[in-house]
């Protein structure tokens, strides 16, 4: 599907093997393209990464879907 994509941030998570990279993605969809909207938890690929979505953005009044996502 054609979306906007902006990354975020990259950062670092305390894991408990000490720090790992955080990587996390917008990606902004049109309602109309998509057959049902999409849920936190669902994968994502985007220029051949994984993605899993941590939240989910969508307003009645606006024609558009929000995603954040977090790099695997």
């Amino acid at each position: 599907l054609p979306a906007l994509v902006g990354e975020n941030s990259i950062g670092e998570t305390l894991d408990a093997g000490g720090f790992l990279p955080d990587r996390s993605v917008t990606v902004k969809l049109i309602k109309d393209d998509l057959e049902e909207l999409p849920q936190v938890g669902q994968m994502l690929t985007c220029d051949g990464k994984q993605y899993r979505i941590t939240s989910v953005g969508s307003k009645p009044t606006l024609p558009f879907v929000n995603l954040e996502c977090q790099h695997l």
